[in-house]
Parts: structure tokens; C-alpha cells; sequence
């Protein structure tokens, strides 16, 4: 975001391992174990987790003789994905772009405004596809991709493996819907088409909607589907604000007793809030675990505290200047204004259930201040 606020043109790799949780070999993930500082009863125990493994294929009732698994992290388990992490957490030595590696998800982006850094950007492939050659994780080329970001982007063609990556406009990313505008209108109107589906089931398949069931329905099946990694895709414009509004108004107007109502109505009698004032609550609930991180799950400097608060609470954030109204619009920067208006009793909780519990008696307060002037 800050290299689009730049004016810069960026360009993404989505790359796809083949098969990767089947391909790690398994003395080679017990080295890299090692290496990375895991011994003694720890590094044994792992390696005789996975050790001794055996396989065989049941097909209508007739079996194959069992064979031995020499490679592999298995799926399904909790350790899997972190052992995935270990054997490719080498990955980054040696590339001049950023890389981002989330268990098999893996993306490396960088400016591309010039035909030095376009090289680069094949020179870091290059690397990528020998480490992949070095470690027994072959690269799925066909399901690598590229998406081109910026207005003066060269759309570069990029070569893995001897073939052209396929360049994209599109790209679903951890469960988020990215295009390349960034701006959040496309997984907006997917996670629009997505619940109104679980409505429209919910719709037909149930009779009795009195508030209590319907409530308990909508917060399992409808809303986590809604607040997704709401901090990182939240809309801003009216109209994609509005289409998850309509999401909530159309559930609430099923409900009992609730059909005539309007929805300021609907809201109150049902202790709900708009969907808008919820995702200001996560922005903010998710300042208070950045601004309290003691084990660096964040970047350094992700928010940044004021010098001197002044005014307001004692945690005041800076607000860097940003260009572009989407980068505007972004976590960090959306989060000051909300985040500096919170009194200290709020800000200066003790963890995030009081900062919790603190944040929604000051926003009941506030709702509150505002009808009685309206």
C-alpha cells in the first residue's frame, strides 16, 4: 500500500507449491529442524512423530500392500503447517523483493517502474526456482501467477520454470479477494453473494423465526462471514458500505415481530448495532492488540504513538499523510481518528477482554449522546 501511495507500479507472484504438504522429505525437514535451533527431547520426539509412517489404498474392499512414507507433514494436524514453515523458511535468503510465506501461501512483490527493478523481480524467480530444485518442492508453474498494480505498470511478462507466468486481475488471498484497483468493492460484493446464499437457505428452512433462534443463527452462520478479516478489506465508499448493510437489514426483517420496523428499530429491539459502528469495534479492539504486542507478531512502527498525547488519552497515535483516498482508507491510517477520541479508562485497559467490555459501555454511551441531540 505505502508503494502504491507512491505512485508506484507494483507487481505480485502468487506462488503455488506441488502437492507441498506431500513433498517434504523428511530427513531433510529433521536437518532443517535442527538447524534451526530445535534439539534434545523436542527434535527427537518430532522426528519420531515421523518416523515409521506407513500408507496403503483401500479401493471396494481390496487393499495394496502398505508402503513407507519418507516424505510429507501430516495433514490435518496442528504441527503440520509448522513444520511446513520450518522446512521453507529459507525460502527469502538471498531475494532483493519482499516476500510474505503463510504455511504453502506464498507471494513476493516489488517496484517495477524500471527495467532494473523488472529484473530483479526475475532475478528473485530465478533464486526462488533454484531453491525449489535444491529442497525437492517443485513449483506448480501453472497455478503461479502475477498481478500487475499501478497505472504506469509495464505488465511485465515474468518466466519460472521456462514458462510465462499467466498474469491475473483477480486473486483470492488467505480467504480476501484482491484486484488490482485494491480497493475492497470486489470481496465486498463476494461476501455480499455468500451470505444472502446462507440467508436464502436460513429463509426457506426455517419456520418458527422468533428473535432468540434467528439472533443465534445469524451470529454463527451470517455474520463470521461478514467480519472475515473485516480490518483488512473494510469498505469505504456509500455504496459498498451499503451493500453489507443490506445484509443485515434483510436478515432482521425476517425476525418476528420485526417486519415493520425500521431498521434503526430492528437494531435496538434486537441489541444489535449497524454493521458499520461493528467494524469501527474491530478496528479498535485491534489497535489495543497491536499497541499491547509483546511477542512481534507485528511490525515495528505498525502504529505509531504520538510524541506528546496533549489532548484526549495518553496513547494518541500519529497519522502519517497518504495520497491516494485508498490508502487513506487503510487500517492504519483509518483507525487514528476513532482510535484518538477513546478516553484513557478505554485505552489503558488491562487486556482485550476489559478493553473489550470497557470499549462497548463508552460506545453505548456515545450512541446514546447522539439520539438524545438528534
Amino acid at each position: 500500500m505505502s508503494l502504491m501511495d507512491e505512485g508506484a507500479a507494483v507487481d505480485i507472484m502468487y506462488l503455488d507449491f506441488q502437492k507441498a504438504f506431500d513433498k517434504v522429505p523428511h530427513g531433510r525437514l529433521i536437518c532443517k529442524i535442527r538447524e534451526a535451533g530445535v534439539g534434545g527431547k523436542l527434535g527427537d520426539w518430532i522426528e519420531n512423530w515421523l518416523a515409521n509412517r506407513e500408507q496403503r489404498v483401500v479401493i471396494n474392499g481390496s487393499k495394496s500392500e502398505w508402503a513407507e512414507v519418507t516424505s510429507g507433514v501430516p495433514q490435518g494436524s496442528i504441527l503440520g503447517p509448522l513444520l511446513f514453515t520450518v522446512y521453507i523458511n529459507d525460502l527469502d535468503e538471498g531475494l532483493k523483493n519482499k516476500i510474505l510465506k503463510f504455511a504453502d501461501d506464498t507471494k513476493i512483490w516489488g517496484r517495477v517502474n524500471s527495467k532494473e527493478e523488472v529484473l530483479l523481480m526475475q532475478e528473485d524467480l530465478k533464486k526462488l526456482s533454484e531453491w525449489s530444485e535444491k529442497n525437492a518442492m517443485p513449483f506448480n508453474v501453472t497455478k503461479c501467477k502475477v498481478m500487475h498494480v499501478g497505472r504506469k505498470n509495464p505488465r511485465q511478462e515474468y518466466i519460472l520454470k521456462g514458462q510465462i507466468l499467466s498474469s491475473i486481475k483477480e486473486e483470492k488471498d488467505l480467504g480476501v479477494f484482491f484486484s488490482e484497483s485494491f480497493k475492497p468493492t470486489l470481496n465486498c460484493n463476494k461476501v455480499s453473494k455468500s451470505a444472502n446464499k446462507v440467508i436464502g437457505l436460513i429463509r426457506r428452512n426455517i419456520v418458527n423465526k422468533t428473535a432468540e433462534g434467528m439472533l443465534i443463527l445469524y451470529k454463527t452462520l451470517v455474520r463470521p462471514i461478514i467480519d472475515y478479516w473485516i480490518p483488512v478489506w473494510r469498505p469505504f465508499t456509500k455504496k459498498d458500505i451499503g451493500t453489507l448493510e443490506k445484509i443485515q437489514k434483510k436478515f432482521t426483517k425476517m425476525i418476528v415481530g420485526c417486519k415493520s420496523l425500521s431498521y434503526e428499530q430492528r437494531l435496538k429491539k434486537l441489541s444489535l448495532t449497524s454493521l458499520e459502528q461493528r467494524h469501527i469495534r474491530a478496528d479498535l479492539i485491534q489497535a489495543f492488540k497491536v499497541l499491547n504486542d509483546k511477542k512481534g507478531l507485528y511490525p515495528a512502527n505498525f502504529l505509531t504513538l504520538v510524541s506528546r498525547a496533549g489532548r484526549g488519552n495518553s496513547l494518541k497515535l500519529y497519522k502519517k499523510r497518504n495520497s491516494l483516498e485508498l490508502t487513506r482508507q487503510r487500517f492504519t491510517p483509518r483507525v487514528v481518528y476513532p482510535w484518538n477520541n477513546l478516553p484513557d479508562e478505554v485505552v489503558l485497559s488491562a487486556d482485550v477482554s476489559d478493553f473489550k467490555s470497557r470499549l462497548d459501555y463508552h460506545m453505548r454511551g456515545v450512541r446514546g449522546q447522539i439520539q438524545a441531540n438528534a
